[in-house]
């Protein structure tokens, strides 16, 4: 695999944990991008249609229907920034608005060993393997970082059981890793499939970062709306 990296948010060496939803880097609050959104859960007092949503900026993959509350009231899942959910919070048909906690998305957190224990919105900490970092082996390390040394460190003969390691036969006591690695978060923090699923990216498998938006399409415009001119070569941050 290779990646094409929008937003990294931990650099080779660094110690990061994610404390309700905010992202912390070597114990310092990292500065939240512009356009971050977060997933929030809404009542309203009628069903909406696409064009409320429309109007307020949501296209169709920022929000789902849920169901009804008791009373027959529509709930509705929403991706939002901070710009929106002012807008939101003021919007007429609007009942209640509330940040979803720990939203699920169905799939396993990194590392399996524990995902009964982290969450999307509260994880770690840990930190991410550099070049020349070294690490006792043992069950919890292993659990953690195993699966690079057997993937992306260019090591023959690579076993792992029972939380010890071999290389070539010979037993491990300790591991030096041979390169740097990543770890990525998409700026829609609760819709995001990325290193809180897929681990670590190895520094060999990034081959570059996007600056320039050069096509975006609407799929739910018709005709020339089905082009979003207001994002072709617009610059990505």
């Amino acid at each position: 695999m290779t990646y094409l990296v929008k937003r990294c948010v931990a650099i080779s060496g660094d110690v990061i944990e994610i404390r309700d939803k905010q992202i912390f880097v070597n114990g310092k609050a990292m500065e939240n991008p512009p356009g971050m959104k977060f997933r929030y859960e809404m009542s309203t007092s009628y069903p909406l249609q696409s064009h409320h949503m429309a109007a307020l900026g949501l296209e169709g993959e920022d929000y789902w229907f849920l169901g009804y509350e008791k009373g027959n009231t529509p709930v509705y899942s929403l991706l939002l920034t901070s710009e929106q959910l002012e807008k939101m919070e003021s919007a007429p048909f609007t009942i209640s608005l509330n940040l979803a906690s720990d939203s699920p998305s169905g799939l396993e957190l990194f590392p399996s060993s524990m995902a009964n224990s982290w969450t999307i919105d509260n994880y770690g900490p840990f930190t991410v393997p550099k070049k020349g970092m070294q690490i006792t082996i043992n069950a919890s390390t292993l659990n953690f970082y195993g699966e690079l040394i057997q993937k992306h460190e260019g090591q023959d003969q690579v076993r792992i059981s029972d939380g010890k390691l071999e290389i070539g036969g010979k037993s491990m006591e300790q591991y030096t890793f041979q390169q740097d690695y990543y770890f990525m978060m998409g700026d829609s923090r609760d819709n995001s499939i990325d290193s809180r699923y897929w681990g670590f990216a190895p520094e060999d498998h990034i081959v570059g970062k996007p600056v320039m938006v050069l096509f975006s399409k609407n799929v739910e415009g018709a005709g020339l709306d089905r082009i979003r001119w207001e994002r072709i070569f617009m610059g990505i941050e």
